[in-house]
């Protein structure tokens, strides 16, 4: 019962955490799924998926489960990457083009690093919770795949 919930929590916290800011990019505003151009489909993906799982997860169809917390995860996992990716990318022209800046206080304003915010760390943390109960959970002996 415990790890069916701990599982349905990491579903919602990958569910919200795509509405959350993901990245900080010093200078800019917080980047989440929906303010990247090509991010906003992958976040609606990522919100259906976190709602799938957690009711698979109520309903304690493991295998399923187990499938589609892997789908979710490498998913998730795949768009971070992307999204810090390219926040070190936007980050290293902004630090580019602070080294001919002869004022100080830009200097130190373009050395500081985009950094995971909350939202990512939110994220990781799902992917983390719901691959380790849906691979620890026992299967149910009873399990008609066509009873939704």
């Amino acid at each position: 019962m415990e790890r069916k919930i701990i599982g349905m929590l990491g579903a919602v916290m990958i569910a919200t955490a795509t509405f959350c800011p993901l990245v900080r990019v010093p200078s800019l505003e917080k980047i989440n799924f929906y303010s990247m151009s090509t991010g906003e489909l992958n976040g609606i993906i990522l919100v259906l998926l976190g709602i799938a799982t957690c009711y698979l997860f109520y309903k304690e169809y493991i295998i399923i489960v187990r499938i589609l917390s892997a789908i979710t995860g490498l998913i998730a996992l795949r768009d971070l990457i992307f999204i810090v990716s390219n926040a070190k990318h936007i980050d290293n022209e902004l630090f580019r083009s602070f080294q001919n800046d002869p004022i100080p206080l830009l200097k130190n304003l373009g050395m500081e690093m985009a950094s995971l915010s909350y939202g990512g760390i939110m994220l990781i943390g799902g992917v983390l919770l719901i691959l380790i109960t849906a691979f620890t959970m026992r299967k149910r002996l009873e399990m008609n795949l066509w009873s939704f």
